[in-house]
């Protein structure tokens, strides 16, 4: 057998237990982790069996009610007049002004 001094033996305990301490505290984190992943997982498949149920619904709903033309309805928008009309839309006081502005104006060449 053979013996080994330990110059510090106090540091190196206080090191081990240091260590052993991150090392408790890492598993800690770990495994509230994996409880929030299965709530998320327990979530997401909560959700897919709603949408399934909503989407079973809708189509009953649908296959009830009889079809029927609404007159004057708005036409809809392709997606390059969608994104027109938001970016048309005035975001800072200056731009809300303009937009006023240029409305005002529209109506009184329209006269």
């Amino acid at each position: 057998m053979v013996f080994v001094s330990v110059n510090t033996p106090l540091n190196l305990r206080r090191n081990v237990l240091e260590s052993s301490k991150e090392v408790i505290e890492c598993l800690k984190r770990y495994e509230s982790l994996k409880i929030i992943r299965k709530e998320k997982h327990d979530n997401i498949m909560k959700f897919k069996e709603d949408t399934e149920e909503v989407l079973n619904l809708i189509s009953k709903l649908n296959s009830v009610l009889p079809a029927i033309k609404i007159e004057g309805e708005k036409p809809i928008l392709e997606k390059k007049e969608f994104f027109k009309e938001l970016r048309s839309v005035p975001t800072t006081e200056i731009e809300k002004l303009q937009y006023e502005l240029d409305d005002i104006e529209s109506k009184l060449n329209s006269l």
